[in-house]
């Protein structure tokens, strides 16, 4: 093992946890940030010339070492707990990976998560942290309404166009039963973050589940008008969300 790449016995006692940036030297912009003790920082490296494993990563890592010969290892802060080196981490993730900073400027990562509680605690606009903490609770939906989970599909940051065409397709839905919702609002993680009024339902394709033929709707709308949209925007349903549910669609008829 190149000498360069690991930590005597006595450099890791000191270091205890730490928090530290993978950083390609061809450009100088941060592509990984990790946390860790001993040896971890050398990780990635070892592994991406050890292995064939394919990742965004571990590719990027081959690529810099054919051209240039290694990566830059920097260790941000150490000394850390457990705890601190978590919070750091995803902390600094979160000011990297946000567009606001314009991070293609100094970083393009190739983390996959956005680190330790990062959802619940990871950055936020102020609109959304009093969302997260003050909602009001929605006690009642109007009738031909459907509420649609797009917890897999939300992304920080969101335009509203991309907002509306994660909720608009395609969910496993009775074609009737969906051409009957004048009504659709798009939930994350418990808060309505917006209400459509539907134009048009269609079929957006069939498939076979568990042997059985199911119809995947789309549908076609607007956000809703103000007077109507304000009674429910940034309201919490989480308080009547069945414990376990795992159906991304609830209906109110």
């Amino acid at each position: 093992m190149n000498s360069d790449q690991y930590f005597d016995e006595k450099t890791i006692q000191a270091l205890g946890y730490y928090v530290y940036l993978l950083i390609d030297p061809r450009d100088l912009k941060i592509f990984y940030v990790g946390k860790g003790k001993g040896n971890r920082v050398f990780a990635h490296i070892n592994d991406a010339l050890e292995n064939e494993t394919v990742s965004d990563k571990l590719d990027k890592i081959r690529a810099i070492v054919k051209e240039h010969g290694s990566i830059d290892h920097y260790i941000i802060r150490h000394g850390l707990s457990e705890n601190e080196a978590f919070l750091l981490e995803s902390t600094i993730i979160d000011l990297l990976s946000n567009r606001i900073f314009n991070n293609s400027a100094v970083a393009n990562l190739t983390n996959i998560q956005g680190g330790h509680y990062s959802d619940l605690f990871g950055m936020k606009t102020a609109k959304e942290i009093k969302m997260l903490y003050a909602a009001e609770k929605l006690e009642a939906l109007p009738e031909n309404t459907v509420i649609i989970n797009i917890n897999y599909l939300y992304k920080k940051d969101m335009s509203a166009e991309d907002l509306y065409n994660a909720t608009r397709s395609s969910w496993i839905m009775g074609e009737q039963r969906a051409k009957k919702m004048k009504y659709v609002f798009a939930e994350y993680r418990g808060f309505i973050l917006e209400v459509y009024e539907t134009t048009k339902w269609s079929i957006a394709r069939s498939e076979i589940v568990n042997s059985r033929k199911k119809t995947r709707m789309e549908f076609e709308g607007k956000v809703a008008e103000e007077s109507f949209r304000k009674h429910y925007l940034h309201k919490t349903v989480a308080h009547s969300k069945g414990r376990g549910s795992q159906n991304p669609i609830r209906y109110n008829l």
